[in-house]
């Protein structure tokens, strides 16, 4: 029984790998304009943290699988920790946004790799080029949303029954954040696991000192300026929900400059409600 309640624990934790593929949706104005919705400003207050796992890159023959989770555990790191020019490839990608100021902090995993065609050979998409720009935090393949508070050492997700709590530390002066312990608690009881010699890798996020947020589907480019990518008309985050709907009905948006629709109707791209896995608004 610990055992599962402890796989549960990591699927939480590393839902960026684990978690079911999911789309984004499209919206105009008029849609936009039939809801209720918050804006969270990401300004200067929060600070971004980037999780990133990188693996040897395997020669493909054969034999050689390419699928990204198919690496030995020994195969893999995280990136900003890997050799310089090592062969290894990006498979793994997850963002924190953490506010002191505020003592809020949003937790976005993205979707699980898959490969794409980049000239002669395919590669993961965290592979791809438009991810070598890694303080680029690209809205396009987002999957879930954990918004919680910073309490003490901890951050604090609320869940319809369940209390998420995740301790961490910071580290080099304040450049690296290390979860060491989850817990779930559920109002009968709490189980609690230390991470620290149940992973092969610490969950750690390293700060970028600089940042910016887009939409970009040109994964072979890793320009990042107006031409490849289409930037935040806000830099920020609206929180909608229908008008007079429940409290576990908000849901995120996003507005851009210009329209990224494949069809180039729509400037807002949405999530729905069920990709928010805590929430701050009630």
């Amino acid at each position: 029984m610990k055992y599962l309640l402890l796989c549960c624990a990591m699927a939480t934790v590393l839902s960026c790998s684990m978690a079911k593929r999911k789309y984004l949706s499209f919206a105009g104005y008029k849609r936009v304009g039939t809801l209720d919705t918050q804006f969270l400003p990401l300004d200067k207050d929060f600070q971004l943290y980037v999780r990133q796992i990188c693996r040897v890159r395997p020669v493909p023959n054969f034999y050689t699988s390419r699928d990204p989770n198919h690496a030995a555990p020994a195969e893999r790191c995280n990136c900003d920790d890997k050799p310089a020019g090592s062969n290894m490839e990006k498979m793994e990608v997850a963002y924190l946004l953490y506010s002191p100021t505020l003592r809020k902090v949003l937790y976005i995993t993205t979707i699980p790799t898959y490969t794409l065609k980049n000239g002669d050979e395919r590669r993961g998409l965290y592979d791809m080029p438009i991810y070598r720009a890694d303080s680029f935090v690209n809205v396009a393949n987002f999957n879930t949303f954990f918004a919680g508070e910073i309490k003490g050492n901890q951050f604090i997700f609320i869940q319809k029954k369940d209390t998420l709590r995740w301790t961490f530390t910071t580290t080099d002066n304040n450049r690296i954040i290390t979860l060491s312990d989850i817990s779930r608690d559920n109002g009968q009881q709490e189980e609690s696991y230390g991470l620290d010699c149940s992973l092969a890798l610490p969950v750690s996020f390293y700060k970028r000192s600089s940042w910016t947020m887009g939409f970009g589907f040109n994964f072979r480019s890793d320009t990042i300026d107006r031409e490849h990518i289409t930037f935040m008309k806000h830099q920020g985050i609206w929180f909608g929900r229908e008008k007079n709907g429940n409290e576990d009905s908000f849901f995120p948006l996003f507005e851009f400059e210009a329209n990224v629709d494949y069809r180039k109707k729509y400037p807002w791209v949405y999530f729905g409600a069920f990709r928010m896995q805590s929430r701050w608004f009630r």
